[in-house]
């Protein structure tokens, strides 16, 4: 985290993502694919401005930020899977 910027995001997605074909038996090509493509957008922004003064020589100073964290798939988990199970397949020709 940088400490000069004062806003600061994370953002993770976390999970699995699979393909299957199980019990197979076939001539051929056949493709079996998965594909993840979860994403976050996030913005974040935070502005702090103060001052102060006095007769005195008083001083008054603020200080403010912000932190965003954006997680999928932690608690809940995420998978992405594409399945052919008890499978059989022939192809004939091009």
């Amino acid at each position: 985290m940088s400490l000069w910027r004062g806003a600061e995001t994370v953002n993770n997605v976390f999970g699995d993502t699979s393909a299957y074909i199980a019990n197979r038996r076939w001539r051929g090509g056949v493709d079996v694919l998965a594909d993840n493509r979860s994403k976050i957008d996030s913005t974040i922004a935070a502005v702090s401005a103060a001052g102060a003064g006095g007769a005195a020589g008083g001083f008054g100073m603020s200080v403010g930020g912000a932190v965003a964290i954006n997680e999928i798939g932690l608690k809940v988990p995420l998978a992405v899977k594409s399945y052919i199970d008890n499978s059989s397949f022939m192809r004939q020709g091009h």
